[in-house]
């Protein structure tokens, strides 16, 4: 996504006599930013200009744009030479195409392009022909064909290849190749809803190359809208073009372009690129918490490593509890607490009964071993240079919560970063594996950078104590 400036006129609706000029800034990650020359509408409009909201903010560009913005909150209202105030705003949201009121947000489809795109999809319709001689240079395009699949919800979910011609530097010619998946819920959605399915395929794509994406491009479709002045096109096959600030200021994203390290790509999907979509698709109806936390740690980043790792063991313990492992564990001394409900008292039995529960409870050490086993022979590379790597990320959590001192010796910053990376990894595996991907015959994960990155650092770590009853 590049920057781009939108200078134009602002108004609320519908009161289009009350406009102001102004910029409207689009960043390079999406973020949003309104400067007005003026106020928007009246001075007294908008009393408190630390609480002023606007629901939508419709413009016209100098270049006959249509723009509603959406979520409006003003965060600077100032008096400038040469005495007159100024206004600017922060948008949630901007449209790009269209005037939309608040009855008007719902939309029959979306679609939205991703950095790397067609090399998880494993095709693309570039051809070139390379011979001995200049004249035998050929490039041509043929657009691969991908059957429409539906999801579960009844979503039909289509791929596109798109083309154009780059003339932007002078004795160049290029081809520029757009890869769009379109999603079309079986009835029109709103804007948030319909949108939640390009957010699950960032996630997907974000864990299987290590790293924040950008869409390149997101198109809504709403047959609602107004269209353009003295225009007959059709609203609902005519793209609005949709930013909204989705990546921290802070991180480096990849451009389109640029080449991305795939630890699995579609075609390693037992059922190519439909069953890898859908199967994903499946899994995020069941452990799209998890999935938001793990995803959302390569876009949103922690700054120290302790909740870094706090948050990974949070999502493992949360992955485990909503997947078909054992939920239940059996220990020795709980045949003396089941004895002992048998004669509680009625007022305290029920008290008992859930402390009881809890017992039976697999504990981290537990739930992290159950991981590390369903990855098999990749899930034991993974944790090697970790001695006890389990019971040590368990003792480490028990510790950091209760705020506790490490009876083993404080772990250095070194130590956590390890712990951090091969809890964060060992996670994003799991759901691949779950989502259908062959991971535990995947020879070629452990040559993977990012693999061998978390699991081959080699540090001196601090004894531990054996591990008592309850962490079994």
């Amino acid at each position: 996504m590049s920057g781009q400036e939108l200078t134009g006129r602002w108004w609320v609706p519908p009161k289009s006599d009350l406009d102001e000029t102004g910029v409207l800034r689009i960043g390079m990650k999406g973020d949003l930013e309104l400067a007005l020359n003026g106020t928007l509408g009246r001075l007294d409009a908008f009393p408190n200009a630390a609480k002023s909201r606007v629901p939508v903010v419709w413009g016209v560009t100098r270049t006959q744009q249509l723009v509603t913005l959406l979520d409006v909150a003003r965060t600077d209202w100032h008096i400038a030479a040469p005495g007159y105030p100024t206004e600017t705003f922060r948008p949630e949201a901007a449209l790009v195409g269209a005037l939309l009121g608040p009855d008007d947000l719902s939309c029959s489809r979306v679609g939205v392009s991703f950095p790397g795109l067609h090399q998880w999809l494993g095709q693309s319709g570039l051809r070139e022909t390379v011979g001995p001689k200049v004249r035998d240079w050929r490039i041509a395009v043929d657009p691969p064909h991908v059957d429409t699949l539906t999801l579960a919800d009844g979503t039909d979910v289509t791929i596109d290849f798109t083309y154009r011609t780059d003339r932007t530097t002078v004795g160049r010619l290029g081809i520029d190749e757009s890869i769009f998946v379109t999603f079309r819920p079986k009835h029109r959605s709103p804007i948030d809803e319909i949108l939640r399915p390009v957010s699950q395929l960032r996630d997907l794509l974000i864990i299987s190359c290590g790293q924040a994406l950008m869409p390149v491009s997101v198109r809504l479709y709403c047959p609602t809208r107004l269209g353009a002045p003295d225009t007959a096109d059709d609203p609902d096959q005519t793209p609005i073009t949709f930013y909204r600030a989705t990546i921290h200021p802070d991180v480096d994203t990849t451009q389109a372009g640029e080449r991305l390290d795939f630890l699995v790509t579609a075609p390693q999907h037992p059922k190519g690129v439909a069953g890898a979509i859908d199967s994903w698709f499946a899994l995020y109806g069941h452990h799209s918490a998890a999935i938001n936390i793990i995803s959302g740690l390569h876009y949103a980043p922690q700054v120290l490593r302790d909740p870094e790792l706090l948050l990974a063991l949070i999502v493992a313990e949360a992955y485990h509890r909503a997947s078909s492992f054992p939920q239940a564990v059996a220990r020795e001394d709980l045949k003396r607490w089941h004895a002992l409900i048998s004669v509680t008292p009625p007022p305290h039995l029920g008290w008992l009964k859930d402390f009881v529960a809890q017992l039976e409870e697999p504990s981290l050490n537990r739930r992290l071993k159950d991981l590390i086993g369903r990855l098999g022979d990749v899930g034991k590379t993974l944790t090697a240079n970790v001695p006890k790597y389990s019971f040590r990320a368990s003792t480490w959590r028990n510790a950091f919560v209760h705020s506790q001192h490490e009876t083993d010796g404080r772990l250095s910053g070194a130590h956590l970063l390890q712990l951090a990376w091969i809890t964060r990894l060992l996670i994003e595996l799991v759901l691949l594996s779950d989502a259908g991907f062959k991971i535990s015959e995947a020879g070629s994960i452990v040559n993977h950078p990012r693999f061998r990155v978390a699991s081959s650092l080699q540090l001196k770590w601090p004894p531990v104590s054996a591990s008592p009853k309850r962490q079994a």
